[in-house]
This record gives C-alpha cells, structure tokens and sequence, in this order.
C-alpha cells in the first residue's frame, strides 16, 4: 500500500530552464520543498542561490529508472516534467533520442506515480507543435484540434499527452482499467500546450495553471 503524500513537496524536471526557472521559484516563494531534477547539480544550486527548500539531485530522462525511484522516495504532491529534446530540428537528427526523453520516460514517470504516489498531481509540459501546421499556411489551435504531428518531436510529445489522458482515464475515473486498480487518485495527469495560445488541460487545478505561465515546449 503507498505511504501518502509529503505536502507542499515538488519534483521539477528541467528546473534550470526558461520555465523551470520560474516555476521553481515561485515554489519556493511560496514556501514549498523543490526537488529539482537535473542533469547539472552544481550549476542549479548556483542558480537558485543554495537554497535551503531546494535539493538539486542528478538525473537524466534517458534513464528513467533513479527518476522514478525518486518519486517513491519523495513522494511529493506535485510532480512538473518540463525536461526532454526542445528542439524540433534536433528530433529529425536524432529521433530516437527525442522519443526516449520526450514519450518513453513519461509512461515510466506516471507508472511510478501510478504505483508509488499516486495522490501526485502530475503537469506535462507539451507543445503546439504537437497540431501541426496547414502546408504554406498557419494556424490557430484549440483544446479540439485534432493532433498533426510533422517531426519526431510532435510525435514524442503527442504521444505523451495522449499517455497522460490515458492513465487519468484508465487509473482516475472508475472505468474498468481502473476498478481493477486498489488505489485511484482524484488526479492522475495534466498535459499543457500554450504554444500558438493552444491549451490543453486534463485536470482542473487553477493554482498549478497559474503557476505554469510560461510558455512550455
């Protein structure tokens, strides 16, 4: 049986980038306990000025496995992935790569959420990127746009999001993935896209929304 929640713990991935930044800051403004998740232990605590609510601790997507164990030993009620390939052109060059940070590390994160923590709330950072574009033209997207990734990074992080929307579904609802499962958290998984103002949220949770302001990619 999972042990519960610490409060006003979070886990971010990719803390020491643009939105990373931000957010972790506002957490710790707010008084809550930052594990920041990142390949560079030093240079995050340089940048957040050693502060005595962050513990920075090295880990890398494209191995999942102490990520995860990080979960389960934290157990923290907030979870932001906001790491992973942010390059549409470096995804062409190296797609596997991109696929692995980008879709495979999730399904281990919310597995371990799933089985370790599963009152988390979870935010995955997505991308506009993910709707694609009409041949010579642009568009405007909403929540009910169909997804049309173009390269390996809108297909990594479209399958994230859908991966999200599954676990909610399956391990969140009452469905019948879900009855078969002895613990069902209120919320399992929220994917955001704010790029092109495309926004797609899976959960209802305005503090998390008015944290992550930025733009996520």
């Amino acid at each position: 049986m999972p042990r519960g929640l610490n409060a006003q713990t979070a886990i971010v991935t990719g803390a020491t980038g643009q939105d990373g930044y931000f957010l972790v800051r506002r957490l710790l403004d707010d008084g809550w306990r930052v594990w920041a998740a990142v390949r560079d232990v030093e240079a995050a605590e340089e940048v957040f000025q050693h502060h005595p609510n962050l513990t920075a601790v090295r880990r890398d997507l494209l191995d999942p496995g102490p990520l995860c164990a990080l979960i389960g030993d934290v157990r923290p009620e907030e979870l932001y992935n906001l790491a992973g390939e942010s390059s549409v052109g470096a995804s062409f060059d190296d797609p596997r790569r991109t696929w692995n940070s980008n879709a495979h590390a999730v399904v281990h994160l919310l597995d371990a959420i799933r089985g370790d923590s599963p009152q988390t709330r979870v935010y995955q950072a997505s991308s506009g990127e993910m709707f694609g574009s009409p041949a010579g033209g642009s568009a405007v997207h909403d929540e009910s746009s169909p997804l049309n990734p173009q390269s390996p990074y809108a297909a990594a992080k479209a399958a994230a999001h859908l991966l999200c929307r599954s676990y909610r579904e399956s391990y969140a609802s009452g469905s019948p993935a879900a009855s078969s499962s002895t613990t069902r958290p209120p919320v399992v998984a929220r994917s955001s896209s704010r790029e092109k103002s495309s926004t797609t949220s899976l959960t209802s949770d305005g503090r998390m929304s008015a944290r992550s302001s930025g733009s996520a990619t």
